[in-house]
This record gives structure tokens, C-alpha cells and sequence, in this order.
């Protein structure tokens, strides 16, 4: 075989990739479980330490305090994950983040419109995409496509152009 390349029987081959796939599919779900029950802590564990987000590589330490200042604003903001996909070591899921807008953003993230806006007390439900890198059962890497706009719309912050 090439280099890099499996030298397996093809069933073997396949049953790996398929346990490796199911694997970090469940690495990815229960990643979402923890940040579904703001458990920091827990949410940041399965993450390395080099971890990167965005192309940044920012660690565990600047994660957590990301991911506390998305609960400070959103903290009974949930993920439901509609689909999940899985190929070597890369987990894609399309989720629907539903939450209410109940506390001041302090990092710019969510597009950083939310950074110092009062809250609105509405809520909203919209579509994400995330892309996660795994590494030995970590997440090593991460980006994402999330309806910001949408979001901004339904508080109330921005509205639509009339035609």
C-alpha cells in the first residue's frame, strides 16, 4: 500500500473507518450534551489544549470563557442537532440554536452585534453549521456558519429591507 494508506482487508478497513466515524460522532454529541447544560468545564475538557477555533488556535482557557459569555447572554440557549455527518476525522452537524436574549455580550461573538446591547428578552431559533476536527477523542479544530443575521432580525435589532 501507499504511503498513508490502510493496509487492511477492505471489510476491516471499512468497519474501522465506520467505528472511528461512530466514535467521534458520540465525541460531538456529548460535547453539544455539556454546552445544552452550560457545563463549561465539561464542554471544555473534550476540547485539546491547542485547540483552534476558526483557523485562531485559542485553547481551552480563552474557549471557556467564549463559551461563559455566550451563557452570560443566551443562558437557556440550546442546540438541537438536525443532521450529523462523519469522514475520517471530521464531524459536520446542522443544528437549530434556540435561545432568549437575556444578558450583555462582552466578546464579540455571534458576529460580535451583541457586544454591549441591552437585552431584549426575545427569543429566537435559527440554523448553525459546525465543523469539528478530532484528534484522539478531542476536538482539535472548529468553525462554523450560523444565521447571525436571522438572529438579529428576530430580537428585534435589525430589520428587513422592504422590497
Amino acid at each position: 500500500a501507499g504511503a498513508g494508506l490502510a493496509t487492511l482487508p477492505a471489510q476491516e478497513t471499512a468497519a474501522t473507518e465506520s467505528s472511528e466515524h461512530q466514535s467521534n460522532i458520540a465525541a460531538i454529541r456529548a460535547a453539544i450534551e455539556d454546552r445544552n447544560r452550560n457545563d463549561v468545564p465539561a464542554y471544555v475538557a473534550r476540547h485539546s489544549e491547542d485547540f483552534a477555533n476558526f483557523g485562531r488556535v485559542i485553547g481551552r482557557a480563552r474557549l471557556g470563557e467564549i463559551v461563559r459569555d455566550i451563557i452570560t447572554t443566551f443562558p437557556d440557549g440550546r442546540y438541537t442537532i438536525e443532521e450529523i455527518v462523519a469522514s475520517r476525522d471530521q464531524v459536520v452537524t446542522r443544528s437549530t440554536f434556540s435561545a432568549t436574549h437575556l444578558g450583555i455580550g462582552r466578546i464579540p461573538v455571534n458576529g460580535g452585534m451583541l457586544v454591549g446591547v441591552a437585552p431584549t428578552g426575545r427569543s429566537f431559533s435559527i440554523q448553525h453549521m459546525h465543523w469539528y476536527t478530532l484528534r484522539e477523542g478531542l476536538i482539535v479544530a472548529h468553525t462554523a456558519c450560523r444565521d447571525d443575521i436571522g438572529m438579529m432580525v428576530q430580537l428585534g435589532l435589525l430589520t428587513r429591507p422592504t422590497p
